[in-house]
C-alpha cells in the first residue's frame, strides 16, 4: 500500500468510528459535555465572554473558566438550531482529531525519513485508539486543544529539516507562535506544550547549519500577540493568568481531595494509587465507556471487587496490557541502544528528545492534577498523543522487528481496539 493510501485509509477508519459513537453516544454522556455547550450557548446569546464565579463543581456556568476559541466556533450553530448545536461541537472536534493523525504523520516523516514502518504503526495506532477516538467525539475543547499541541510539536518537527539546511526564518517562529497563541485560547494545557516547543525550536537552532534567534524571537511574539490578552483579561478578572485559583477555589466544594476519598473509602496510599492506574488505564484504552462507568464496574475503592458485568472485558484487558509492557520494554531498549550506538541524525534526535519532553510534561501536569482532585482520565493525556504514538511504535519495532510478526501484531491489536470503540457505541454508549 503506497503512503497516501495508507493515510487515508487510517483517517477513513478514524472518522467511521468516531462517527459511529457521534451517533450513538447521547448527548450529554461525554466529560462535561453540557457545561461545554453552556459557555457555546452563552456566546450566542450574549455576544460577550462570560464571567467564571466559584459557585461549585457542577454548579451552572462551571466550564466558564475556560478560554473562548472552541465555544466560538460553536456559537453560530446555537443561532441556526439549538439542537443541532451540540452535535455540531462533536463534529468539530472530530475534525480536529482526523487533522491530529494527519500532522503526526507529516511530522514523522521529517524525523524517519526512510523508515515508513514508524509511520505505518504511529498512525495507525491513532486512527484506532479509543482514547483519541473518545476525545473526538465529545463536545469540548479537548479535540480542538490536542490538535494544537499537535501541531506545535510537529512545527518542531518541521523545523528538523530547516535547520539541516539553514534555511528557517522568522516565518517558520511566526508559524510556531500563530499555534502556540491560538492554543493559549483553546485550554490552559497547550502552555505546557507550547513551552517544550518553543525549547525544541531553540534547541535547533543553536544547532543549525545557520544558528538563528529570529525564529524563536518571532514564535515569542506572535504567541503573545494573539494568546497574551486571554492571559492579561484572566490575571485582571481572577488574580493570576490561567485562573487557577478561582478554580481551585470552586472545585475544592464540592471534589474531594485525594485525602478526603481515602478517609472516606478506607483505602491507603498503595490503594489510592492502584485505582488511579487502574482507571487511568482502563479510559486510555476505551474499556466500560468512560470513567465513572469504570468505578462502578471495577469498585477500585471498595472491599467487595468488580461488578459480575465487569468480567466479561476482564480478560480484554490483557490485551492492551501486554501491548503496553511490550512497548515499553521495547522503547527502553531502543534508547539504550541509540544512546550507546547512535544511529538517528543529530537534529531528529533532538526533535524526538523534545516530543518525549512533552510526554513527561503533560504526565506531570496529569499527576499534579491528581494530588488536588482524583481525575484518572486518560484524556488529560491527549495533548501528548504524538509522542506516546511514537514510543509505542519503536518499541514494538524494536521488540518485533519488522517482519511477519510485527504485521500479525498490528492487525490484531488493531483489531482489538475497533472491537472496544464498537462495544463502546452499542454497549457502554457513554464516555464517563
Amino acid at each position: 500500500m503506497s503512503n497516501n493510501k495508507f493515510l487515508i485509509a487510517c483517517l477513513l477508519v478514524y472518522v467511521v468510528l468516531t462517527g459511529l459513537l457521534v451517533a450513538t453516544v447521547p448527548m450529554g454522556h461525554a466529560p462535561d459535555e453540557m457545561a461545554h455547550m453552556e459557555y457555546a450557548q452563552y456566546l450566542a446569546e450574549k455576544k460577550s465572554l462570560p464571567v467564571f464565579e466559584p459557585k461549585g463543581a457542577n454548579a451552572s456556568g462551571y466550564e466558564f473558566h475556560q478560554p473562548p476559541l472552541y465555544y466560538a466556533l460553536v456559537a453560530p450553530f446555537y443561532l441556526v438550531s439549538e439542537s443541532a448545536a451540540p452535535y455540531a461541537g462533536r463534529i468539530i472536534s472530530l475534525v480536529c482529531g482526523a487533522l491530529t493523525i494527519v500532522l503526526l504523520w507529516q511530522g514523522l516523516g521529517w524525523f524517519f525519513p526512510n523508515e515508513n514502518t514508524i509511520r505505518y504503526l504511529a498512525t495507525g495506532l491513532a486512527a484506532v485508539w479509543p482514547m483519541h477516538i473518545a476525545v473526538g467525539t465529545s463536545g469540548g475543547n479537548d479535540a480542538l486543544s490536542g490538535l494544537f499541541c499537535a501541531t506545535m510539536l510537529w512545527a518542531v518537527a518541521r523545523m528538523v529539516p530547516r535547520a539541516e539546511q539553514g534555511t528557517a526564518t522568522w516565518r517558520d517562529g511566526a508559524l510556531l507562535g500563530l499555534f502556540f497563541g491560538l492554543g493559549l485560547l483553546t485550554k490552559s494545557s497547550a502552555l505546557v506544550v507550547g513551552i517544550i516547543a518553543l525549547g525544541g525550536t531553540l534547541h535547533l537552532m543553536r544547532c543549525s547549519e545557520k544558528v538563528s534567534y529570529v525564529p524563536v524571537a518571532a514564535a515569542v511574539a506572535v504567541t503573545a500577540l494573539l494568546g497574551g490578552w486571554w492571559l492579561v483579561r484572566n490575571t485582571m478578572l481572577y488574580g493570576d493568568p490561567l485562573a487557577a485559583r478561582i478554580f481551585d477555589e470552586a472545585f475544592t466544594k464540592s471534589s474531594p481531595s485525594p485525602q478526603t476519598m481515602m478517609a472516606i473509602t478506607g483505602v491507603s496510599v498503595v490503594e489510592y494509587i492502584r485505582a488511579f492506574f487502574v482507571i487511568l488505564f482502563t479510559t486510555c484504552w476505551g474499556f466500560f465507556g468512560g470513567p465513572n462507568t469504570a468505578i462502578i464496574m471495577l469498585n477500585p475503592f471498595g472491599t467487595s471487587g468488580p461488578k459480575f458485568e465487569a468480567f466479561t472485558a476482564l480478560p480484554l484487558m490483557l490485551v492492551p496490557f501486554l501491548a503496553t509492557v511490550v512497548a515499553l520494554w521495547g522503547y527502553t531498549k531502543w534508547k539504550w541502544q541509540e544512546w550507546k550506538q547512535p544511529v538517528l541524525p543529530i537534529l531528529p534526535k533532538i526533535g524526538l528528545i523534545w516530543w518525549g519532553l512533552a510526554f513527561w510534561a503533560v504526565t506531570l501536569v496529569l499527576f499534579r492534577f491528581n494530588l488536588t482532585y482524583f481525575q484518572a482520565q486518560a484524556r488529560y493525556m491527549h495533548p501528548a498523543l504524538l509522542p506516546m504514538c511514537v514510543i509505542f511504535a519503536l518499541g514494538w519495532r524494536e521488540i518485533l522487528g519488522e517482519g511477519r510478526a510485527l504485521r500479525v501484531f498490528a492487525v490484531g491489536f488493531g483489531a482489538t481496539l475497533v472491537v472496544l470503540t464498537l462495544w463502546n457505541a452499542f454497549g457502554w454508549r457513554t464516555l464517563v
